[in-house]
């Protein structure tokens, strides 16, 4: 376990990686999203999960456009059920949205990405077991803020969170499909939409240099 404790504010201990070899299902390196054995046509969605009981999910298409952006609450004993059931309703509504726009063709919208940024092994086992069909990828913190950040926005966990929630209102603003965010940006749902930007360039969904205004 790699851990990260600010000297000046030692309740701030903030888990980088965790090493779990009981995930077989859930990687972690720089390949990225290994090609299913068994493709399908579909028009891809990538999820982002910002893992915790309180949770940020953020949703983006193959197109680059963010889809969907929410908080949630779950417990722990629902997760694998409650994570499933929000793959599935998300996936329904998007279908049933997209069948009354212009540019619909015939495949179906469906989840075939899943990022993570955590550690908590019971959850990542609950998400992996929620979706036996979907490639899952973990993220570090300190690889989409070594994308993402400016150096002065990564000298602490509070300045590399308080960039994200920055950074996700630019992504709304840019990429959504959806008005521009109003209110306090809940930093959890922040850093999942920041981090579905980041893997969406690694997939070749997003062009944009820099990353960032």
């Amino acid at each position: 376990v790699v851990v990260q404790l600010e000297a000046d504010k030692t309740k701030n201990v903030e888990i980088l990686e965790m090493a779990d070899k009981t995930i077989d299902k859930i990687h972690s390196n720089h390949d990225f999203f290994e090609k299913s054995s068994k493709e399908e046509e579909v028009n891809e969605l990538l999820l982002a999960v910002d893992l915790g009981l309180k949770s940020g999910v953020s949703l983006f298409n193959s197109q680059g456009a963010l889809v969907r952006y929410e908080q949630f609450y779950f417990q722990k004993n629902t997760l694998q059920r409650d994570a499933g059931n929000l793959i599935e309703h998300w996936q329904v509504d998007l279908n049933d949205e997209m069948t009354e726009t212009d540019d619909h063709d015939d495949k179906p919208y469906k989840v075939t990405h899943i990022a993570i940024e955590g550690a908590d092994g019971y959850m990542l086992r609950a998400w992996a077991a929620a979706a036996p069909n979907q490639s899952i990828l973990r993220v570090s913190p300190d690889e989409w803020r070594s994308d993402l950040l400016l150096a002065k926005e990564k000298t602490s966990g509070a300045t590399s969170k308080a960039a994200a929630r920055l950074i996700a209102r630019q992504v709304v603003e840019d990429f959504g499909m959806m008005e521009r965010h109003s209110g306090k940006f809940p930093t959890d749902v922040a850093e999942a939409v920041v981090i579905g930007l980041y893997v969406a360039r690694k997939l070749g969904w997003i062009h944009r240099e820099p990353a960032v205004r």
